[in-house]
């Protein structure tokens, strides 16, 4: 966030959110959206979520849900997959579908907001360690949570210029 604030385009605004009660309904981001999904009607919003992102085969996230599939197809999912195969720092993050539950992007997705999750998945597709005990510090790797802020900025970067939205 820092990288971006001190290096945007003067008309572009960043904004860090830090929610709260994920397990709980994403009752944080839920609440993030009500307060502002007004204003959001007259400019272009783009929502880049990093959630769980401290394990190895972090990829970003294109599916959703266990009964109803949601599916991410915006301008930052397709950002997202040109940006894998043409820098060869990301060529390992691949889309991802989450089996079960969402992600707190699910508000805007569902207010028709650009959003894209980016997270990390174990072998069979689970997300190691998330809510178990063994969600401790020294499972974190940093590097990985770093690749995923990298990547969250090249994303953002490489997205087009938002026109301007005449209320």
């Amino acid at each position: 966030a820092s990288r971006l604030w001190r290096r945007m385009p003067e008309d572009a605004e960043v904004r860090l959110v830090l929610t709260s009660a994920n397990a709980g309904g994403m009752l944080g981001a839920q609440h993030y959206w009500q307060q502002h999904k007004e204003d959001f009607k007259y400019r272009e919003v783009y929502v880049v979520n990093i959630d769980a992102v401290g394990a190895a085969n972090l990829g970003f996230v294109a599916e959703t849900g266990a009964l109803t599939p949601v599916v991410y197809d915006s301008i930052l999912t397709r950002v997202a997959r040109n940006l894998v195969v043409q820098n060869e720092q990301f060529t390992a993050l691949k889309p991802k579908k989450h089996h079960f539950g969402d992600f707190d992007s699910i508000w805007f997705h569902r207010g028709q907001v650009a959003a894209l999750t980016i997270a990390s998945y174990d072998a069979k597709g689970f997300m190691p360690h998330v809510q178990t005990m063994a969600d401790t510090a020294e499972h974190v790797d940093l590097q990985q949570v770093a690749m995923a802020s990298q990547f969250a900025e090249a994303i953002v970067r490489l997205v087009p210029q938002p026109r301007q939205i005449v209320p």
